[in-house]
């Protein structure tokens, strides 16, 4: 949506894409579930868009939990509680859309 370097393949429409997100991302009723929310939110304000709760913070779960651990970015977490690496998204495969 906002990769801008050479060779990034074809983005979405920004307008378009924070358009469609906006009506959920002001319901009351959805909960919003990220990590690092706070961060999220601020920069979705510059879009004049106002995230409302309820929210599920997994950075804030994490050191609700356990907050004597010094990592509670999302590969640590995932590694810690699922055992799981996550693969960098610059190595994820891309995808023609799907009709």
């Amino acid at each position: 949506m906002g990769h801008d370097y050479l060779d990034a393949p074809q983005q979405l429409d920004r307008k378009a894409v924070l358009a469609a997100l906006k009506p959920l991302l002001e319901d009351p009723s959805k909960t919003k579930i990220g990590q690092n929310l706070k961060y999220d939110i601020s920069v979705l304000a510059n879009y004049e868009i106002a995230v409302v709760g309820p929210f599920a913070d997994t950075m804030l779960a994490s050191y609700v939990l356990n907050s004597t651990i010094t990592r509670h970015d999302m590969d640590s977490l995932a590694l810690r509680y699922l055992g799981e690496k996550l693969s960098p998204l610059k190595r994820l495969p891309v995808r023609a859309p799907s009709n």
